[in-house]
């Protein structure tokens, strides 16, 4: 109903948040952001989270013209009642969609980036928790420093039913 480019978002943004974060944390990182998963650090998260909010951004304005990303219909995603009342969004609109011109798709996608850097990471750290209780460094070798394909997409076992929930709650039928 959205378009694939609402189902497509999500997953290149958790891949572009996890090697932003793996970048950052290899450049600046010192201070460990969870035991569970040592490698990980604070700086890593701060940098892969404005990252990923500045590539959601940019992905969203150059989609925009892509007829077959976007439904027509949905390329100014309207905001839901309840939310269209609240202060801080009032705030937004006047400043950021009429004074800057971001349209609601892009505001949205900023929208899901937060998610993907806040919630994202938890899915990282539940599959780092299974990994360790059987003793596995990564789910395979495949993308060095990264362990394989499946690590890629970890971060997507919490993150995906969320950005369904997120989708339903803030952009209306």
């Amino acid at each position: 109903k959205f378009g694939i480019f609402w189902f497509l978002l999500p997953s290149l943004l958790v891949i572009i948040n996890d090697i932003s974060a793996y970048l950052f944390g290899s450049v600046f990182g010192r201070t460990p952001l969870m035991k569970i998963s040592p490698k990980k650090t604070i700086e890593g998260f701060v940098g892969a989270t404005f990252t990923t909010a500045i590539a959601s951004y940019l992905i969203a304005y150059f989609s925009l013209t892509n007829n077959w990303l976007f439904k027509q219909s949905n390329i100014f995603i309207p905001l839901s009642k309840e939310l269209e009342s609240s202060d801080v969004l009032n705030f937004y609109k006047k400043v950021a969609i009429s004074k800057i011109g971001i349209r609601h798709a892009e505001l949205h996608a900023m929208g899901l980036s937060l998610l993907v850097s806040f919630i994202g990471p938890y899915g990282g750290f539940l599959c780092s928790a299974i990994k360790r209780t059987y003793g596995i460094k990564d789910f395979g070798n495949t993308i060095p420093g990264h362990g394989g394909i499946t690590d890629r997409f970890d971060c997507q076992i919490l993150l995906l039913p969320l950005v369904y929930f997120y989708m339903k709650a803030f952009c209306p039928e």
